[in-house]
């Protein structure tokens, strides 16, 4: 799993919401794998990251002005952390989804959970899955309809 924590990913007016919502969001996801017994880790674009003390690290969260999307991409084609790459997001960080979707030849699923768009987001490219949600609960009510993880 990816955490976006750029200033530029989301947009000032809206940053309690959408960076809470994306942290709650990656809480749940955590939990969800963590339960089934499937490996996870999470990284966040600023860097650092790995297994273990998820909620920890997550409560710790905070934005950085310096992250670099690019970088954080590709740190994970090179490290080929599993098969599902979980990519969390603000509406700033639509813009730049084309870095993510590259990573769909080294990550079989790439879903995008982008928090607080006006509009529906495109996918980057063919296969990659977009869970437009205003908030964590909403989220979590997309995530559902998702069949591979």
């Amino acid at each position: 799993m990816l955490l976006d924590d750029r200033v530029s990913a989301h947009p000032r007016e809206s940053v309690d919401e959408t960076f809470e919502s994306a942290c709650e969001a990656a809480a749940s996801v955590v939990a969800a794998a963590v339960r089934e017994d499937i490996p996870v880790t999470l990284q966040l674009v600023s860097g650092g990251g790995g297994t273990g003390d998820f909620l920890d690290r997550l409560a710790e969260a905070h934005l950085h002005r310096d992250g670099d999307l690019l970088a954080a991409t590709t740190r994970l084609r090179q490290q080929r952390l599993g098969d599902t790459l979980v990519f969390l997001t603000g509406p700033g960080g639509g813009a730049e989804l084309g870095l993510v979707g590259a990573l769909r030849g080294s990550y079989p699923a790439v879903v995008v959970g982008m928090f607080g768009s006006t509009d529906p987001t495109p996918a980057a490219v063919d296969g990659m899955v977009v869970l437009d949600a205003k908030d964590g609960p909403e989220f979590a009510a997309e995530w559902e309809g998702v069949e591979r993880w």
